[in-house]
């Protein structure tokens, strides 16, 4: 059960990262294309 809990604590962190990097490099391009 702890286990299921360690996991999905990891996907989530790594999807909140993903999401980071995603707002990263949208507002690099948005910055490029002003």
């Amino acid at each position: 059960m702890l286990l299921i809990v360690v996991v999905d604590t990891l996907v989530d962190t790594s999807r909140q990262d993903m999401n980071v990097m995603g707002h990263s490099i949208a507002g690099a391009v948005t910055a490029n294309a002003r």
